[in-house]
């Protein structure tokens, strides 16, 4: 772990391993902009599903999240496989004071790469919507 001192209207991202080219590399950490409205999320790697996934970092916002669960996903229609793409479910996003959902759809698969889905979490007394994206896998 790298240990920066603090720097005034700044936030210190640490730096840490990525996946590329079937090994591991040092991505150097570095200084990110305070924001007075979010928090910085830190990268890391997190088993989902039995399956480490990377969860890049990223600003959460702490003042537009619900104070409430999002309702549970309704049911989506069961669709036929479609060769070479990856189904990417639907999930909630909230808007304008409520929860709007949004359908899944199909991506074009990547070789070596998988969909880590998105997923809603509490955050203190809100919750925060931690989207989804590609991954890479051995």
């Amino acid at each position: 772990m790298e240990n920066r001192p603090p720097r005034r209207g700044f936030v210190w991202a640490n730096g840490y391993y990525d996946w590329a080219d079937d090994h591991y590399i040092w991505v150097d950490g570095h200084y990110e902009p305070e924001r007075p409205d979010a928090y910085w999320s830190p990268p890391r790697w997190e088993l989902q599903g039995g399956v480490f996934g990377w969860l890049p970092g990223g600003w959460i916002s702490i003042q537009a999240g619900p104070a409430v669960a999002p309702p549970p996903p309704p049911p989506e229609p069961v669709l036929e496989v479609r060769p070479g793409f990856v189904w990417v479910p639907g999930n909630y996003e909230w808007r304008d004071t409520r929860y709007v959902w949004v359908g899944g759809r199909w991506e074009p698969g990547r070789p070596a790469e998988r969909w880590q889905p998105g997923r809603w979490e509490r955050h203190g007394n809100h919750w925060v919507w931690h989207h989804g994206g590609w991954h890479r896998h051995r």
